[in-house]
């Protein structure tokens, strides 16, 4: 089946996390007959700092740092279009690198945004771990964390639902950018005042009254959610209690997701805040891709 697409992005810093977002993201391109852009942004230099570099490297000027990383850029993009058959522009920027992607995606009607995952080194990781989670608040299109170079379509994904508008984007999502996939919905649910009930004394069985409770409203909910948009028999249904992001990454362990789908927010000021600190604690524990569905009026 073939999905109407707009361009896909592939932000790329040449380090080898960012090469498995540009393959992910030429074989996305690939199979829904679009347009790869390949972007690379170089952060800007202090003039103290760019100083430095002339003194120990006098040939070197901010020009050649901008022609050597476009020479690059451009190799990548020729490798691309041979590998894989596809159209391919690509950009070199100056600024900040989530800002600049942010803006790059949305100037160019982006309907999928490819970045890769932090790597094994610590100061590494604060700076992409950083941008892609800043991007991921700033940025208008889904976005694709890109931890595998897989070269199949996604055969298994899980979707983390909150029955929140933007749940259902993120299973719209997983049924556009893996339509052949097996799609698992998956909803966390808590115990109010578990805690404190235990802390106060109260009787296990009166607890597990409150436990059995709040499933089977989690389960009527997550039918009532399925029902409205005729997803029965499509989409798989499961529910959980306990930590979120943990069981999420849990659940996709469990069923070998090769995909995890969230949204970017939930229903309220303090739902968004609480399962951006979810997305960010699933994006450092990730082993897998995750696509985030952002809201489309931010």
């Amino acid at each position: 089946m073939i999905v109407n697409m707009s361009p896909i992005l592939a932000a790329t810093d040449f380090s080898p996390p960012a090469e498995q977002a540009v393959a992910r993201a030429a074989m996305l391109a690939k199979q829904y007959r679009t347009t790869l852009h390949l972007l690379h942004v170089l952060p800007p230099i202090s003039w103290k700092a760019f100083g430095k570099v002339l003194l120990e490297h006098p040939l070197v000027t901010e020009k050649q740092l901008y022609d050597a990383a476009r020479t690059r850029l451009s190799n990548v993009a020729d490798a691309c279009r041979r590998q894989y058959g596809i159209e391919v522009a690509s950009h070199v920027d100056i600024g900040r690198p989530h800002v600049r992607i942010a803006d790059y995606a949305r100037t160019h009607a982006v309907g999928l945004t490819v970045l890769g995952p932090h790597d094994g080194n610590f100061a590494r990781d604060l700076f992409i771990g950083s941008t892609a989670f800043r991007f991921l608040r700033e940025g208008t299109a889904p976005a694709l964390i890109a931890e595998t170079a897989g070269q199949a379509p996604y055969r298994t994904v899980l979707v983390a639902v909150d029955f929140s508008d933007i749940s259902r984007a993120a299973v719209d999502a997983a049924q556009k950018f893996a339509p052949g996939a097996a799609i698992h919905a998956l909803h966390v649910y808590d115990v109010l005042f578990e805690g404190k009930m235990r802390y106060a004394g109260v009787e296990e069985d009166v607890i597990q009254q409150y436990r059995t409770g709040a499933e089977t409203e989690a389960r009527r909910m997550m039918q009532q959610f399925l029902a409205e948009r005729g997803w029965q028999g499509s989409i798989l249904p499961t529910v959980r209690n306990g930590s979120p992001a943990r069981t999420i990454l849990d659940e996709a362990d469990s069923l070998r997701a090769d995909l995890i789908v969230m949204g970017r927010h939930g229903r309220s000021a303090l739902q968004e805040s609480f399962l951006g600190s979810v997305t960010e604690a699933v994006l450092h524990g990730l082993d897998r891709d995750l696509l985030v569905v952002a809201a489309q009026n931010t």
